[in-house]
């Protein structure tokens, strides 16, 4: 998830299963409800992913212009959603009020 808004309330989610299947997400009202979600929107970028016996790996490739860039400085978050064993991780600490921005992107 990138804020290039700097804002803390609009961002532009990124999602890639262990299969490759990728989704983008336009997110604003700082994903506090499903409305602030717009899955309709469709860019061109590229994330290819690899599967082992007890892990898999992602590379994702996202054109800087596909972008609006309004700040110089932007925020980013990771997410990991483990539909096996419903598993939710992340790198930073999510606020408990901005539960949606965790759903996983592919879902619909």
């Amino acid at each position: 998830m990138f804020d290039t808004f700097s804002d803390g309330t609009n961002a532009f989610a990124f999602g890639v299963t262990p299969y490759g299947v990728r989704r983008e997400i336009l997110v604003s009202m700082g994903g506090a409800a499903s409305e602030g979600f717009n899955a309709t929107w469709d860019i061109k970028w590229k994330a290819e992913a690899q599967r082992f016996d007890d892990h898999y790996t992602v590379e994702v490739a996202i054109p800087f212009t596909s972008q609006i860039q309004k700040e110089r400085i932007w925020r980013f978050r990771a997410y990991r959603w483990n539909l096996q064993t419903n598993e939710q991780s992340t790198w930073s600490i999510v606020p408990q009020n901005r539960f949606c921005l965790i759903l996983p992107l592919w879902a619909n």
